[in-house]
């Protein structure tokens, strides 16, 4: 469970189903052999891809502009920049150096928000937040950020992303937006 690059989320009961849907569209993408983890919190997938986790969420948005209704149960799929153990120094390690990575990010102008999902952790929000946030020097922006700082905590594990908010693909919302663009 300690590696993976695409997280993806389904209804409880229903992660077989999504399972197949995701294998399928990463087979199709030119993943021969993609590692499908059942993570221990329901409704939750962890997907170890050889491919380029941004790509390929582009790329199932070109098929859902194709098939919209194929994905029946996926519901989020979040590209993931690198997995640590929940820990705060290794979370502030690792999102200090996802950050200087980020070249476009680093500029003072650009904005950013932090988005936390946390499950099976003791740690607080705000406690993760401060630890985070006191060596960047951009300016939050939490309504419309230029950039996010994405953390999925799974228990003892947590993935991390620093992405554009338009990175991670939600499914029936971009499904409903393709079909009312659609109708007119």
């Amino acid at each position: 469970m300690n590696t993976f690059n695409l997280m993806v989320s389904s209804n409880r009961n229903y992660e077989k189903f999504a399972e197949r849907e995701i294998w399928f569209v990463l087979m199709i993408a030119g993943d021969s052999s993609p590692v499908i983890m059942h993570s221990p919190i329901p409704g939750i997938l962890l997907v170890n891809t050889v491919l380029n986790p941004y790509k390929v969420i582009k790329k199932m948005r070109v098929f859902m502009k194709k098939e919209p209704n194929f994905f029946q149960y996926v519901l989020r799929v979040i590209p993931v920049d690198h997995v640590v153990e929940t820990d705060l120094d290794l979370i502030q390690q690792a999102s200090l150096q996802l950050y200087r990575s980020k070249k476009r990010l680093t500029h003072k102008r650009k904005t950013f928000a932090v988005q936390i999902k946390k499950r099976a952790t003791p740690m607080s929000r705000n406690e993760i937040i401060d630890k985070i946030v006191q060596h960047i020097p951009n300016k939050v922006e939490l309504k419309n950020p230029d950039w996010v700082l994405h953390y999925e905590i799974i228990g003892n594990v947590t993935g991390i992303s620093v992405m554009k908010p338009t990175e991670i693909l939600r499914v029936i919302s971009e499904r409903n937006i393709m079909l009312q663009s659609n109708l007119t």
